[in-house]
């Protein structure tokens, strides 16, 4: 005798799976971009690092934004216009980007705690990190200094950026991802001029080098 019900569960395992490879995901993107509310605090717009701009689809609050501010946030969006015009916005995140300080801003001393750089990139008017923190859950502080700038005899500027990051005493227990954006907007850089980052790993400080690109 057949086992029917055995038949029956293969049969269906093998459905499931037709379906499951039928079934086409939304052709999505996620980027670090530049995000505008309007005078309600909803989401105006975003922009990308390479000059597109998209608006919503729909209604979106940004939560706890002020009205007609800028922020830069980690999206992932379907762009329902390849030239730019409407998207769909699955998740908004904002980074924390703030703009670099002099040493003599921080009151209780510069911090440059070790972590890990996954990647480092200049795009958009910002260097944009991806970094591996290690953490117990804690609360860490991160900022950018401004370390100055020399300028060398064809005219071209060279500005010094370091990563503040205090461990704030919490235990490395497992590793957590972070994305940073340091914007360049007010260091008044020009093409052509450089920029020097630097970052405390665990194998030492690393020193990355950019030129400037003006912002789309």
């Amino acid at each position: 005798m057949k086992n029917w019900g055995q038949i029956a569960a293969i049969f269906l395992l093998v459905l499931t799976a037709c379906n499951e490879e039928d079934y086409h995901y939304p052709d999505v993107v996620t980027n670090l971009v530049e995000l505008e509310t309007d005078g309600s605090s909803n989401i105006h717009l975003i922009r990308t690092d390479d000059g597109a701009i998209y608006f919503p689809d729909k209604i979106i609050a940004f939560k706890d934004a002020t009205p007609d501010s800028l922020y830069r946030v980690n999206c992932t969006y379907q762009p329902l216009d390849e030239s730019g015009g409407k998207a769909t916005l699955y998740n908004v995140k904002g980074v924390l980007s703030p703009f670099p300080k002099d040493p003599s801003y921080f009151k209780d001393g510069i911090k440059t705690d070790p972590l890990k750089i996954t990647s480092i990139w200049n795009s958009g008017g910002y260097i944009n990190l991806h970094l591996g923190v290690m953490t117990k859950g804690g609360k860490h502080k991160y900022h950018f200094l401004n370390l100055g700038k020399s300028r060398n005899s064809m005219g071209k500027s060279t500005q010094l950026i370091q990563l503040f990051h205090s461990q704030e005493k919490d235990p490395e227990a497992y590793t957590q991802e972070i994305f940073l954006s340091c914007p360049l907007r007010k260091l008044d850089l020009h093409s052509g001029d450089s920029i020097i980052f630097s970052i405390n790993t665990y194998e030492g400080v690393k020193v990355y080098k950019f030129l400037h690109q003006e912002a789309l």
